[in-house]
């Protein structure tokens, strides 16, 4: 379905329908990291801390360059490579999270409450 007022610019379905591709795959990594979070948070606080970060940086990074450079790309391996990349820019800000604590605790605390206000809506 398109609309002349839609915005063909971004459209992120492409990369929408490659996680949905591998939903299972997602669903375990981000139950075991949520459980690991919610169990072992506070004596993993250097862990918890990277695992944010990289997940918050990688994400973002990853929505950012699909939608300006790839949004009408369909080839998997495109989708790997810049998940690959994306993922290195996650662990170098994840890295940086960790040696500085106060801005890696606000990507924590970020994230805590962008999930609290989702919740919320």
């Amino acid at each position: 379905m398109e609309s002349g007022a839609g915005c063909a610019a971004f459209n992120l379905n492409e990369l929408f329908e490659m996680l949905d591709k591998y939903s299972v795959l997602w669903g375990l990594i981000l139950l075991f990291i949520g459980l690991l979070c919610a169990f072992f948070g506070r004596k993993f606080m250097k862990i918890v801390i990277f695992i944010i970060t990289f997940i918050t940086v990688g994400f973002a990074t990853l929505l950012i360059f699909y939608s300006l450079f790839l949004s009408r790309e369909e080839r998997e391996w495109v989708f790997w490579i810049l998940f690959s990349v994306c993922a290195f820019i996650g662990i170098i800000a994840g890295i940086l999270g960790v040696k500085f604590p106060r801005i890696g605790l606000g990507m924590l605390v970020g994230m805590t409450g962008f999930m609290v206000s989702i919740l919320v809506m």
